[in-house]
């Protein structure tokens, strides 16, 4: 059996350092492999600003000192991209940052976890 992968999904802001963290605790107590994840929509420019460059290299450099694999990817259909991603890693826990659009119907987080309810993965938000 493949070691259970925890995944952190960050954006491009240096914040997502404690989304990170978390991650590590919670692979650490499971004894799973870490990965972070940033999904830039296909409308999204890559590094826009000189702020989110510098913020991808910082979340780089924290996921190297977690011993994690750091992905970043462009989709047009982010919510799928993710799916795709916990499935074909054998992703047992997710970690999300809380989405200022927690209250909206339909917000990437309720996508996902209904995209998976027929399947057993935890999926966290940490709050701000």
């Amino acid at each position: 059996m493949e070691q259970p992968v925890v995944l952190v999904c960050v954006t491009t802001q240096k914040s997502c350092e404690r989304l990170i963290e978390a991650g590590a605790k919670a692979a650490a107590a499971t004894q799973a492999k870490l990965h972070v994840i940033h999904v830039a929509g296909s409308h999204q420019r890559f590094f826009n600003t000189l702020n989110e460059a510098d913020a991808l290299e910082f979340l780089f450099g924290v996921s190297k000192t977690h011993e994690a694999e750091m992905t970043v990817v462009r989709s047009e259909d982010v919510a799928q991209t993710l799916v795709d991603y916990v499935r074909e890693n054998g992703v047992h826990m997710v970690i999300f940052g809380q989405s200022p659009d927690a209250d909206k119907p339909g917000n990437l987080i309720e996508k996902v976890r209904e995209m998976l309810a027929d399947e057993t993965i935890a999926i966290a938000v940490q709050a701000r």
